[in-house]
């Protein structure tokens, strides 16, 4: 599914498939990245998936498909929205079956020239399946992006208590803790937990939610752009603008 309420249409070669995993109902946010990515001219929407609540709610998953029925009901879109996983991984080699893990399984090893993203705007559990249930995915090149995956199930904590950061940052070898931000658009989990740690912490506020928690991040940021100008130096923030600059001149 491509949106095409456009003046201009978006040449074939430059378009990209999406796929996004959303715990919708779980925070304010995530209903304004997936209307922008299904508004969006460039991405052909493969389908969007509902994810769970981790811990929270043990019927978040439906709660956030729901919500994305609703929500591509009142855009009038046609796209796939299919079931995540109901809950995360019982363990790193147990894979979570879903309908939205055989959607990206299906989609990763499909014959098409026009690069895949996975939106991950909540847990990695759809992903993390998807890998488990076909290794050849990992061909793709998708896993360069990461370092490493953890999963408070396996580590027997989760956020915000600091065993789960020091258990990633003493598995991936860092020492240095100013060189790591925690970033986040829950307070009392993602923010608290990176305080409680001992490392800097960066509040993704995409709603322009009003902080009530008493917790305060050293850095608080509405949009993407503000992001790059927290962990990117001048040079690369630099390559960044000449990159978008060609982008827009080539389409």
């Amino acid at each position: 599914m491509t949106c095409t309420h456009y003046n201009f249409p978006v040449p074939e070669e430059k378009m990209v498939r999406v796929i996004t995993d959303t715990d919708l109902c779980n925070e304010a946010d995530d209903p304004f990245a997936v209307v922008q990515a299904l508004l969006s001219p460039k991405f052909d929407n493969v389908g969007v998936v509902a994810a769970h609540f981790g811990t929270r709610d043990p019927n978040g998953m439906q709660k956030s498909w729901q919500g994305l029925k609703d929500l591509t009901a009142l855009m009038q879109l046609t796209v796939p929205v299919l079931h995540g996983a109901p809950h995360a991984l019982p363990d790193a080699a147990t894979p979570v079956p879903s309908e939205g893990a055989k959607l990206i399984i299906r989609e990763a090893m499909k014959e098409d020239t026009r690069p895949l993203f996975v939106l991950l705007l909540g847990p990695l559990t759809d992903l993390a399946s998807a890998y488990l249930q076909e290794p050849r995915i990992a061909a793709s090149g998708i896993d360069r992006y990461m370092d490493g995956i953890y999963i408070s199930e396996k580590i027997g904590a989760a956020k915000p208590s600091a065993k789960l950061f020091e258990h990633a940052l003493r598995d991936l070898g860092i020492t240095n803790r100013s060189r790591v931000l925690m970033v986040g658009d829950d307070l009392l989990a993602d923010i608290k937990g990176g305080i409680n740690a001992g490392i800097d912490t960066c509040w993704v506020n995409f709603a322009n939610e009003e902080n009530k928690t008493g917790i305060q991040p050293k850095y608080t940021v509405h949009s993407y752009e503000e992001l790059y100008r927290v962990v990117m130096e001048p040079e690369e923030l630099e390559n960044v603008g000449v990159r978008n600059r060609r982008h827009m001149n080539e389409g």
